[in-house]
């Protein structure tokens, strides 16, 4: 082999040394874009799973309020019907303590009337 040959058996194992160089590099550069890619790709797969959550917790919130509002109102109307009877019942026994005098009255009547006759 001569001097000529071996100086370019030497110059192709140079370039295609280099060129390995540069195939490792853009293939590590390549797997870094990938691993990036599939990070990304899981991000967002959690981040639409969240997103579709986030739309079922709202519609769920909007059922409560509906729900809470119609619950207050008949909470609302529970207590007045409360207050309406308390007041009837308040009302009753003022009637019943005066009628529960008048019977007694009666009573003193009937007894001071069947004593005269």
């Amino acid at each position: 082999m001569s001097r000529d040959d071996m100086l370019s058996v030497a110059l192709e194992l140079t370039i295609r040394g280099a060129m390995m160089t540069l195939s490792v590099r853009e293939f590590d550069r390549h797997q870094s874009n990938s691993d990036v890619n599939r990070q990304l790709s899981e991000e967002k797969r959690a981040s639409d799973a969240l997103r579709v959550k986030l739309e079922a917790l709202t519609l769920d919130h909007q059922g409560c309020s509906e729900r809470h509002k119609l619950l207050q109102t008949d909470l609302d109307e529970a207590l007045r019907q409360l207050a309406e009877a308390q007041e009837e019942l308040k009302t009753s026994r003022a009637r019943g303590e005066t009628l529960s005098e008048d019977v007694s009255k009666l009573k003193v009547e009937v007894r001071r009337l069947g004593k005269r006759g």
